[in-house]
């Protein structure tokens, strides 16, 4: 992987944060004992999942190119920032995950007999 492409991923990575809130802002919408609720609920989280495995592959090949780059004496700087930018989108997805749990905002399904 270059770095153009981590640069690139982790813009996708910021679009997709975007995304999510824009999700999270309809599910805040909808009532969580619907089916809506529920699935739209499973597909955020799923999302989330996605969006923070796909961070943390990028942050295993940044450890691949950083210890080449220093190998051949090269400068780190630019590697470091990605790794930064990364840490700081896994930790945004995490949380968002666990304040829809923290507010009491997961699916709620009863069933009566």
């Amino acid at each position: 992987m270059s770095l153009e492409e981590i640069w690139s991923g982790t813009e996708d990575a910021r679009n997709r944060q975007q995304e999510l809130v824009e999700k999270k802002d309809a599910m805040d919408k909808m009532g969580v004992t619907s089916s809506e609720f529920k699935t739209a609920y499973e597909k955020y989280v799923n999302a989330l999942n996605e969006a923070k495995k796909t961070a943390e592959d990028m942050d295993t090949s940044i450890d691949a190119m950083e210890a080449a780059v220093k190998d051949m004496g090269g400068d780190i700087s630019p590697l470091e920032a990605a790794r930064g930018e990364l840490a700081d989108l896994r930790t945004g997805f995490d949380v968002s995950a666990d304040m829809l749990k923290m507010q009491g905002r997961v699916p709620i399904t009863a069933d009566i007999k």
